[in-house]
């Protein structure tokens, strides 16, 4: 497993004697994208200004490369990178001049660095001019190579792709995970775009009520699928599966019987009911996206 980049050590943080954030423990790995989700007032603002320095925790600590935030900041935050939203860009300087400005709050950010990330985001033919006459996701890019000018360890971007066209939240997207894995950096999103996070995230965890109730992997390959097989005998198709086959779990619904399984029984699942006279008109695969899954699991809360 790559290398832990962050650590949320019991994060905890009370306001008027209420507890806003519950005891957070969180890893972040090199080259990962952590994408971070929650209802509105679920607590992700208040936990990144705690990751950044902004606002102090109550309780428990952020580790940032192994190196305590609250021991010494200084070290900690030279490590971070961040784009909240719109990136904060002089119009009147072209983009170059943008990141030479920029690089002069870092040290040992060279020329040749500056070339290297202009040419990680794509702006290698439009760098000498004016941001003014930049299109909203070439502003974006050109904050991205900005904010990764100084080689963080850990990057966090706050609703990153938010006013961009489906185009120019792909092309962001593509940009973010060639720098994750490139750069090996540890980057987390926060966004209200379930879709979205699902093909830009490795990782994705889920905070309600300020606890974080479920992390999960994103692409998580199995064998087995949920599969709908439309028949006309619901209630019968499952007695005949049970009867065949061991474990039968399945869902019976008025036109047809949900099941998970593996691809190579589907087949034989089949056969079973034909050969029983159950007529199946129809088996489809079917796939729970992070949509499905963040509703179950936060009772439907609207995501914010």
């Amino acid at each position: 497993m790559a290398d832990s980049v962050v650590q949320l050590k019991g994060l905890r943080k009370d306001i008027k004697n209420k507890t806003i954030i519950h005891n957070l423990d969180l890893d972040l790995y090199e080259g990962e994208v952590f994408g971070f989700l929650g209802p509105n007032g679920a607590g992700k603002t208040t936990t990144i200004r705690m990751m950044v320095g902004l606002m102090k925790p109550t309780g428990g600590n952020v580790v940032i490369g192994g190196t305590s935030l609250l021991e010494d900041y200084e070290e900690a935050i030279s490590q971070v990178g961040a784009i909240v939203e719109n990136p904060e860009l002089y119009n009147y300087m072209s983009g170059y001049k943008n990141l030479v400005h920029f690089s002069r709050m870092h040290k040992g950010v060279t020329k040749d660095r500056i070339q290297e990330v202009v040419d990680q985001v794509g702006l290698a033919s439009r760098i000498h001019e004016k941001v003014k006459t930049y299109s909203l996701g070439m502003r974006q890019r050109l904050g991205l190579a900005q904010a990764i000018l100084h080689k963080p360890k850990f990057l966090i971007l706050d609703e990153p792709t938010n006013g961009l066209d489906p185009a120019g939240i792909r092309e962001f997207r593509t940009y973010l995970r060639k720098i994750a894995r490139d750069e090996g950096v540890s980057i987390l999103v926060s966004s209200h775009l379930l879709s979205e996070i699902e093909l830009m995230c490795d990782r994705v965890g889920i905070i309600q009520k300020g606890k974080l109730i479920d992390v999960r992997t994103v692409k998580e390959e199995t064998d087995t699928s949920n599969w709908t097989f439309t028949v006309d005998q619901p209630l019968r198709a499952k007695e005949v599966l049970e009867e065949v086959f061991e474990n039968v779990e399945g869902e019976v619904n008025e036109r047809s019987l949900l099941l998970s399984i593996p691809e190579s029984e589907v087949p034989q699942y089949n056969k079973a009911l034909v050969e029983e006279g159950v007529l199946v008109y129809g088996i489809a695969k079917t796939k729970s996206t992070l949509e499905d899954e963040f509703l179950k699991v936060t009772g439907g809360e609207q995501v914010g």
